[in-house]
């Protein structure tokens, strides 16, 4: 059996696959959601926002995004300007504010939902099912050990 790989070419592999695939997913996002005025994180917010039914705050929504509540401000003024979310309530302050999908809001990310799906099929296609959920979890594994790595150097 062939010795397996040195540290620095695994993380060498690694780190090209991670970039390219990066780079790849994105290009692919804007060029699906360009037809609709969207930019890539205002899927993950409309996405995050349809999977909760009855609408998040920005609080909420900031770390089922994993970004700051200021990112998450400017993405709700966008979509709300462009019809896709309005909020649920009026009461409480900024980020306490339930904000929800619109009926356009709703048929966009139907629709957006449908392209991903075609996609995924397509990028997933002749991987048996045991591999994929073997590389989900190594992958969510990984970035679970990445950021330890992170948060210890930050003490």
């Amino acid at each position: 059996m062939p010795e397996f790989m040195n540290v620095n070419d695994r993380f060498m592999r690694f780190s090209i696959a991670m970039e390219t695939i990066s780079k790849n997913v994105q290009k692919y996002k804007n060029e699906q959601l360009f037809p609709f005025g969207l930019k890539s994180m205002h899927l993950m917010f409309l996405y995050c926002l349809g999977q909760a039914g009855d609408g998040l705050t920005a609080t909420e929504l900031s770390k089922s995004c994993g970004v700051d509540k200021a990112f998450i401000s400017r993405m709700a003024t966008d979509l709300r300007s462009m019809g896709y979310i309005g909020c649920a309530d009026q009461e409480g302050g900024h980020y306490k504010k339930r904000l929800e999908l619109t009926e356009s809001g709703r048929e966009i990310i139907r629709e957006i939902s449908e392209r991903i799906d075609a996609a995924v099929e397509k990028v997933t296609a002749n991987i048996p099912r045991e591999h994929l959920e073997v590389f989900y979890s190594v992958l969510e594994q990984m970035n679970g050990n990445i950021s330890g790595l992170l948060e210890n150097q930050a003490e």
